[in-house]
């Protein structure tokens, strides 16, 4: 095997991976469940922020610093869409350098 067709593997093998956990993330964002349960956590924080007192800064720090790990947690599954959309453009490109190279195989299973 040559050094271009095992760097191929190496970059395919972490473009699978890639494409894959961006699959897993879609199917968590688009999960009815999931999305409600963001939907009620994020309202009930807000709630909590505007039921504080003039006097519970600390409270309302806490409340902020939960929305904001929430939307974290939201940003990085939609983190893993993005580089799963740029795994699928190498893989295509794999594809294509395999075809240029006259070698056929693939780790990638084909539907």
């Amino acid at each position: 095997m040559t050094d271009t067709s095992e760097q191929l593997d190496r970059d395919e093998h972490k473009a699978l991976t890639e494409h894959d956990r961006a699959r897993k993330a879609q199917q968590l964002l688009e999960d009815p469940l999931l999305a409600t349960a963001f939907a009620d956590i994020r309202s009930g924080l807000f709630k909590a922020f505007e039921a504080s007192g003039p006097n519970d800064a600390p409270r309302r720090e806490d409340v902020w610093r939960s929305i904001k790990l929430l939307d974290k947690l939201k940003g990085h599954l939609s983190e893993h869409l993005r580089t799963g959309k740029l795994a699928d453009a190498t893989l295509a490109d794999i594809e294509e350098k395999r075809k240029r190279f006259g070698n056929w195989k693939r780790l990638r299973k084909v539907a």
